[in-house]
């Protein structure tokens, strides 16, 4: 498992902070452009998720298998023989998925979206701070910091007002409660 089975976690969880963040930012972009991004961010994280759930049973049943005493422990292996396979099947079409023609055009059509101002509903106004956008910013500041800068708290606003934030980091939302300890 390793290495590999943690960065298929870490694409998992990116993915899914992804369709977060389209969660949040939902009514700042076109509904249908919003809906086929959705559409593939869903795809792949079935197809990661489908490899990475099985993983997690496996080497959770490898470990109790592990803790088995001697004379157990082949009793188990049909059963992780059988999940083996059924994860090498998963693991494939999940390979197959991510080397796709269709993919690699999700992708690149993700990015050009992702970096295409005109894609926002409408310009703020000019007098407005949020005419300044954050990966405009961010590059900015990123040679002052030694690791790398990322969007990770979306504040809420209500009535022009912060009221709290998400996380997207820990996939929380945070409200500001007044008189409440912070």
């Amino acid at each position: 498992m390793g290495k590999e089975a943690e960065e298929l976690h870490d694409m998992r969880v990116a993915t899914r902070r992804m369709r977060t963040a389209f969660d949040i930012f939902a009514s700042a972009c076109e509904p249908k452009v919003m809906k086929h991004f959705l559409k593939g961010l869903k795809r792949v994280g079935g197809v990661l998720g489908g490899v990475r759930d099985l993983d997690v049973i496996l080497e959770n049943a490898v470990n109790y298998q592990e803790k088995l005493k001697e004379s157990q422990r082949a009793g188990l292996e049909p059963l992780l023989s059988a999940w083996k396979h059924v994860i090498d099947k998963k693991r494939s079409k999940m390979t197959r998925h991510l080397q796709s023609e269709a993919y690699q055009q999700f992708k690149h059509d993700f990015n050009v979206f992702l970096q295409a101002p005109e894609n926002i509903n409408g310009p703020a106004p000019s007098d407005s701070v949020m005419n300044v956008r954050i990966r405009d910013v961010v590059p900015m500041l990123q040679p002052a910091s030694n690791k790398p800068l990322v969007l990770r708290q979306v504040p809420i606003w209500e009535n022009d007002i912060v009221t709290g934030f998400i996380d997207l980091a820990l996939e929380r939302a945070f409200v500001y409660r007044e008189h409440a300890p912070s």
